[in-house]
Formats: C-alpha cells, sequence, structure tokens
C-alpha cells in the first residue's frame, strides 16, 4: 500500500466512500469489475475507529471533511494557475504579432509615400508636357 495525491487507474475513486479527489490508500490490489481499490481518508478513519484504533467524533469528521476541502481548493488553484499560465503565453504570443504586424504596417506606409512621390513627380512631369504641347 501506497499514499498518493489522487488515484490515477481507473476507477479513480474510493471503493467505500466514492470520493475522486484528495489523499488516498492505493492498495496495488484490482478487484474484477471494479479496478484498481483506493481508500479516502474517510474511509480509513472510519474503518480505524470501527477497529477501535482512533477515537474521533464530529470534530475529528468537520477537521477531516475541512482538509478534503483543502485539497480539492489546492488542486482548483493549481488548475486555475496552469490556465492563467497558458493565457499568459497566448498573449505574449499575440503581442509579438501584433508588433510584427505594426512594423509591416510601418514598412507599408513607407512604401506608399514613395509611390505618392513617384506617382507626383510623373504627373508634375505629364503636365509639363501637356503645358509645352499646348503652347507649341
Amino acid at each position: 500500500m501506497v499514499v498518493v495525491d489522487r488515484p490515477s487507474v481507473m476507477p479513480m475513486s474510493c471503493v467505500v466512500t466514492g470520493d475522486t479527489s484528495g489523499t488516498m490508500v492505493d492498495t496495488g490490489r484490482e478487484l474484477r469489475g471494479w479496478g484498481r481499490v483506493y481508500l479516502s481518508k474517510r474511509a480509513v478513519v472510519a474503518a480505524a475507529r470501527e477497529l477501535g484504533l482512533v477515537k474521533g467524533g464530529v470534530r475529528h469528521e468537520q477537521v477531516l471533511s475541512a482538509l478534503e476541502q483543502l485539497e480539492e481548493r489546492e488542486q482548483q488553484i493549481r488548475t486555475l494557475e496552469e490556465q492563467v499560465s497558458k493565457q499568459a503565453d497566448l498573449i505574449k504570443l499575440q503581442l509579438d504579432q501584433l508588433e510584427a504586424d505594426e512594423r509591416l504596417i510601418q514598412r507599408l506606409d513607407q512604401r506608399v509615400a514613395q509611390l505618392r512621390d513617384q506617382l507626383s513627380g510623373r504627373i508634375a512631369a505629364d503636365e509639363a508636357v501637356l503645358n509645352a504641347a499646348n503652347q507649341g
């Protein structure tokens, strides 16, 4: 038997309570039709109490319940932190792309200005030719 942070082999739940999260005992045994046998803290404490190995009343159960809730919240926090990290990475990629797009726009604006100047020069030259032709 070994203590694990959470079940990792199907059915990934306590055989007694059905709990699916929190610290559990992995018995290393498989039951046909069930799968890996896990025991939650709640199940172990209840069994120990029944065997007279521990004394615990309502307060003890409340503490265990609070610990289980804390473990679940910590897992939720870890999951949210992973999501935040992924979103931060995505935002950085988007910012990098935005900067690249801005650089491209600047280059295109410069090219448009060059073409505008060239076109103005050609128009001026064409107008001079037309004026000369009209006067002569």
